[in-house]
């Protein structure tokens, strides 16, 4: 498990129970390529525009950062607060870099 980020604020985020925060969990099937990534996207688009969305990529082994870059762009759009559940550390260097702030 060593490169997985389990320290992360958004880790933490979403583990935490809020009731009065609406939820939004995605189950991110392996491999997370161009196929999983429209999938998680209509999800996203079809639910409820406030609603926090919680990207669950613990059971991924394969991510593709092309895909990440562009499903980091379909949350920020949103403006709601958005977060990643046991993404590697490396891509959370990859969200840095791009300047991606996923929970306000």
């Amino acid at each position: 498990m060593g490169d997985r980020d389990h320290e992360s604020e958004s880790t933490l985020d979403a583990c935490v129970p809020m009731p009065h925060v609406r939820r939004v969990t995605i189950e991110v099937s392996d491999p997370l390529g161009p196929e999983e990534a429209e999938r998680i996207l209509a999800i996203v688009k079809s639910s409820d525009p406030s609603a926090t969305v919680v990207l669950d990529v613990r059971a991924v082994t394969e991510l593709e950062a092309y895909v990440l870059v562009q499903l980091v762009e379909a949350l920020v759009d949103r403006q709601a607060a958005a977060s990643f559940v046991g993404l590697p550390r490396h891509h959370s260097r990859i969200l840095r870099y791009v300047g991606a702030s996923l929970v306000p």
